[in-house]
Order: C-alpha cells, then sequence, then structure tokens
C-alpha cells in the first residue's frame, strides 16, 4: 500500500490499514473480479463489423467521420432505422450484473418503450432478457468476465446503429477491465446523426490518471462528431475530484449535466455515481427512481433537438 494518497476528504485517516479499508469499500462496489482470457468477446447481437477495438480505430474509421445514413424524412418508413430527434427517451441502468431478483421486469417496467437504454454491468447470457421480452436492438461491449459468464455495457435502442465503437480500460489494480461503448444512430428528418457513450468509468484506483485516460478515449471520438451527443452511464465519482474532471473534460465538449428534477440516484461517501451529460439536446424532462431490483437506481431523461 505504499504511495497511495488519501483524498483529501478524508484527512482524518493516515494509516495505511485505514486507507486499505476505504479502498476495499470500492472493491465492493466493482465486484469481485476473477481475470477473464486476453480472447476479445463479440457480442451476438450485433454485426461483426460495426466493432472497433480502439480509439484510434473509431478516430481513423471513415464511417466515423464521414459515412452517413441516407436521409430519412418519412416517419412511416422510419421504424428501426432512425430516431426521432424531437422527442428521444433515454434510460440509464447499472444493472448489477443481474444479480437481483425481478430485475428484468423492474427493467420492462421502468424503461418503457425508450428509444435508447444504456446499461452497465449487463449480463450477456442471462434468462431474464428472455422473460424482459425485449426486440429492439442490443449492442454490446464486453467488461468484467469470468469463465462461466460475461458482463459489460450494453446500449439498447429502438434504432439499429450505424456503427458501434468499442474500447476497454482496466482497473489499474485489480486489472479487470471496464468497458465504454459508442454508438451513432440517424435522426429522422435530419443531416446530423446522434452519438451515444455508454460509460462504466474505472472504479478501484487510487489515482486519477487511469480514470482520466478512460474518459480521454471518449472524449476524443465525441471531438469528432458534429452533431447532438448523450453520455451516460456510472461513473464511479464517488470523490468530488473525479466529478470534477468529469464536469471540466466534459464542459469543454459543450456537453452539460442533466439535473433531475427527482433525484435518487445511487450515492457513495455523499457523491452520486451516475450521470448524463448532453450536447445540442434540450432537457424536456429528467427523474431517477428508487428500485430494489440493483445497488443503483435508474434515470430517465427525455430530450429533444
Amino acid at each position: 500500500m505504499k504511495g497511495i494518497r488519501i483524498p483529501p476528504r478524508f484527512p482524518g485517516i493516515r494509516s495505511c490499514s485505514r486507507a486499505a479499508a476505504i479502498y476495499a469499500c470500492l472493491l465492493c462496489l466493482q465486484g469481485c473480479a476473477v481475470l477473464p482470457p486476453d480472447t476479445a468477446l463479440v457480442s451476438p447481437f450485433v454485426p461483426a463489423d460495426l466493432v472497433a477495438g480502439s480509439a484510434d480505430e473509431c478516430l481513423s474509421t471513415p464511417a466515423f467521420r464521414d459515412g452517413r445514413a441516407t436521409r430519412v424524412t418519412d416517419p412511416a418508413t422510419a421504424d428501426r432505422v432512425v430516431i426521432d430527434p424531437d422527442a428521444i427517451e433515454l434510460f440509464n441502468w447499472n444493472i448489477g450484473k443481474g444479480g437481483r431478483a425481478k430485475w428484468a421486469a423492474e427493467l420492462a417496467r421502468l424503461a418503457g418503450e425508450a428509444d435508447i437504454v444504456t446499461l452497465q454491468e449487463a449480463p450477456l447470457s442471462n434468462p431474464g432478457w428472455a422473460a424482459a421480452k425485449d426486440e429492439r436492438v442490443h449492442a454490446f461491449a464486453p467488461g468484467y468476465a469470468t469463465r462461466q459468464s460475461s458482463t459489460g455495457v450494453m446500449t439498447v435502442s429502438a434504432a439499429r446503429p450505424l456503427r458501434q465503437c468499442n474500447l476497454s480500460s482496466r482497473e489499474p489494480l485489480i486489472r479487470s477491465p471496464k468497458a465504454t461503448l459508442i454508438t451513432e444512430y440517424a435522426l429522422l428528418g435530419r443531416d446530423q446523426t446522434l452519438l451515444v457513450v455508454n460509460i462504466h468509468a474505472i472504479n478501484f484506483a487510487p489515482g486519477l490518471q487511469a480514470f482520466e485516460r478512460q474518459l480521454g478515449m471518449a472524449a476524443d471520438v465525441v471531438a469528432r462528431h458534429d452533431g447532438p451527443v448523450i453520455v451516460a452511464g456510472d461513473f464511479n465519482t464517488w470523490r468530488p475530484a473525479r466529478k470534477k474532471h468529469v464536469d471540466e473534460r466534459l464542459d469543454a465538449l459543450e456537453l452539460r449535466p442533466v439535473a433531475f428534477a427527482v433525484d435518487r440516484r445511487k450515492r457513495f461517501f455523499g457523491q452520486a455515481l451516475d450521470h448524463v451529460y448532453v450536447r445540442g439536446l434540450y432537457v424536456v424532462t429528467a427523474t431517477s427512481y428508487a428500485s430494489r431490483a440493483s445497488d443503483h437506481n435508474p434515470m430517465r431523461v427525455r430530450l429533444s433537438m
């Protein structure tokens, strides 16, 4: 434990043993990690040719810079092709690996017909998906894995994404992966497209370097996007310095945090962990819900261009 700096919020903590207790609590949020094999996992829900492996690939792929969908103006032909920019409903939730009872029923009840559902700690193989009866498009970026299962970030959408980019980072101390999923969608009657970043941020780290690198990879992609953007997920901002860095990095890209009229978001050390940031979109309504189906509480945001 030599060299670990205690966060300023806890000036009374001095001993390594007490510091270890603090970070052990953070590890409980992460879950006990079993290191996955190095073999990359590819979601069965989306074609492999939509998957990129790094931020560099996202930035260098012509599809992210130049490729755009043919403009769709007729709502009658827009089903599963485009999203209505005047009525975008986002639902975000860390579902805790689907480990609690009735999580799928709760997801179906609360998410409803949301256009975009961003999930963290989503189990790739779980009987709950059949119970949810969700026929929308599922994009997946793998994170935590064991020999038996894989969880990660999943974006469920009413329209098929034009492009998908999976970014992967690792917890510095326990070496378990953390995923960021970037998807791009056509908008009804618009030449611009919608970029959605679904992130499960690094948690168990004594400093900010790895946390900053993970957010920076996603920010590099957002910086190249000419159009509206949603960044949502579990940012693990349990420390004010983490939230300050997220705010400053995303503010530089003109992304603004969504304020919740009813705010029941999960908190740790008094800090909210889950957030939504938007650019080029108005917030119509924003609320969060109390739920026992996960150790995080879900959020619903209605947006419009």
